[in-house]
């Protein structure tokens, strides 16, 4: 045996293993390092946008616009529409609580289909939101019911713009509550919102359904004195996406930009219902100022 040729191997083996336990343990390092400058920057991200949608708060409780919505039942390929949309228009205000926290829409309805609406009419597929709340929560009190992460930087519309993804911190099921022929759900969503690198404005925020869920209708349904009795039915809510967007508005006497909503989109699909696939568009314009604030009593 040549112990010198073998004693050479063993200390290339053994050269070679250090090395790489070496490279390994850098790697380690590094990728930590990764992790501590995603949170750090995380945080950072939270902290400024939580300010700005802060401002956002108080600086919507002053407007007052102009909702343009439209309703458009669709085919199953969720694009071709089935028939003519309904037009509606409101005036749209954002309006606190006198008790409690958050915010709540208030709409008042001024034309369905381009014909003057009659006094309190409401569209024939209610829609109580257009999710402009929705940023809201970013605020400190708020984002303890979310799990974020930083998803880098990405493109929006042609620029670099900031990546939060966010789940629900807490899980809990779905539910459905009925109120005569209609129904309102209570369900979890995860999404992905946008911020201005610069100003830390929210761009757009984008929600999506987390799981589908079930439910089955009454078998009695009450309509005005009368109880009205018939078989059950199954819902099955199968999608529900939500794309919000936010943009500068500029205002005179004085000069004033706020940012504020420009537009929303929502696809629902409720296998069960009488329109199971709607597409409802919500445009904001002709922002004005007043000078009082509304409260909800």
């Amino acid at each position: 045996m040549n112990l010198k040729h073998t004693t050479c191997r063993w200390v290339v083996l053994s050269l070679l293993m250090s090395l790489q336990s070496v490279a390994g343990f850098g790697q380690d390092q590094q990728s930590n390092s990764q992790d501590s400058d995603a949170s750090n920057r995380l945080v950072e991200i939270l902290q400024k946008a939580g300010e700005r949608i802060q401002k956002y708060t108080d600086d919507i409780l002053s407007v007052v616009c102009t909702e343009v919505t439209q309703q458009q039942e669709l085919q199953p390929d969720l694009k071709t529409p089935k028939n003519k949309p309904t037009d509606l228009v409101y005036d749209f205000i954002i309006a606190r609580p006198s008790s409690g926290t958050g915010l709540r829409e208030l709409r008042e309805m001024k034309s369905i289909n381009g014909k003057p609406a009659s006094k309190n009419a409401n569209a024939s597929f209610p829609d109580p939101t257009a999710y402009t709340t929705t940023a809201l929560m970013l605020l400190p009190r708020a984002r303890e019911n979310y799990t974020f992460s930083y998803a880098g930087t990405v493109d929006l519309d042609g620029r670099n713009v900031l990546a939060v993804d966010f789940v629900p911190a807490n899980r809990r099921a779905s539910t459905v509550v009925w109120e005569r022929q209609f129904f309102r759900m209570s369900f979890q969503s995860r999404g992905r919102i946008w911020i201005d690198p610069i100003s830390y404005d929210v761009l757009r925020i984008d929600t999506h359904l987390i799981e589908p869920f079930e439910s089955g209708s009454p078998r009695t349904v009450r309509k005005g004195p009368f109880v009205l009795f018939g078989p059950s039915r199954q819902f099955k809510v199968e999608m529900w996406d939500v794309a919000i967007r936010f943009g500068l508005v500029q205002f005179q006497d004085p000069d004033q930009k706020l940012w504020l909503p420009a537009s929303v989109e929502s696809l629902r699909v409720i296998q069960g219902s009488r329109i199971p696939r709607l597409r409802t568009t919500h445009t904001f314009t002709n922002y004005r100022r007043f000078t009082s604030q509304i409260k909800i009593q």
